[in-house]
């Protein structure tokens, strides 16, 4: 972590960082930071790791460092808390990162991105995380971190969309999901709502082809 941090700081070196466990922050530790109260943040952008539904290397049931695990925890929204319900079922889910370390439910840590931005309250709020969460059984949490943020107070017009980098000139067919928040009240002075916001942010309508690891159009 040390390392990560030195890193970015060499690399941006006039952003603020702040260290720690996202478990332990809170909305106000990001808010002293950038000098601002509750609601005035334009846009509160995070990428929470979802490592647990992506469709990227081995998927197999017993491949070498296979946990099988998943959590069914979610925000009890008038304590603001984190809840577990204790339950555990068979499913991909857990992190091995290089050092052998593994982390249980890290697909909490999204949960943790929402109660930071339930205490933010930005005009907008984007989460990015990977496709697997739009397959199969992982729609289930992709529709519970949607109402999550849909709860957040005083309310928040939600849409989500898989875009590709390709379709905006990286030279990556690299496919991510990304959910766009607008609170309510900005949402009604702007002349927002679920149609328009669904439009404006769904992928492009023109079909892409490739060329020499590029992407073109017609």
């Amino acid at each position: 972590v040390e390392e990560a941090i030195r890193t970015y700081s060499t690399n941006f070196p006039d952003t603020k960082i702040i260290p720690g466990d996202i478990k332990k922050l809170k909305g106000s530790d990001f808010l002293s930071a950038a000098n601002l109260e509750p609601g005035e943040l334009d846009i509160l952008d995070g990428s929470p790791p979802c490592s647990a539904f992506s469709v990227a290397g081995k998927r197999e049931k017993n491949w070498k460092g296979a946990v099988r695990y998943e959590s069914n925890s979610y925000i009890d929204f008038e304590t603001g808390e984190i809840v577990n319900s204790g339950d555990i079922v068979v499913k991909d889910g857990v992190k091995k990162y290089s050092d052998g370390q593994i982390v249980e439910a890290i697909e909490d840590l999204f949960l943790e991105y929402i109660r930071i931005a339930k205490e933010i309250k930005p005009k907008v709020i984007i989460a990015e995380n990977v496709k697997g969460l739009t397959m199969g059984e992982a729609r289930r949490k992709l529709y519970e971190f949607q109402n999550a943020f849909e709860n957040i107070e005083p309310g928040y017009i939600v849409t989500h969309h898989v875009l590709n980098a390709a379709d905006y000139g990286v030279p990556q067919a690299r496919e991510r999901l990304f959910f766009v928040c607008v609170r309510q009240d900005v949402a009604d002075k702007v002349g927002i709502n679920f149609l328009n916001l669904e439009s404006a942010t769904r992928p492009p309508a023109t079909t892409p082809k490739h060329i020499g690891g590029y992407r073109d159009w017609e």
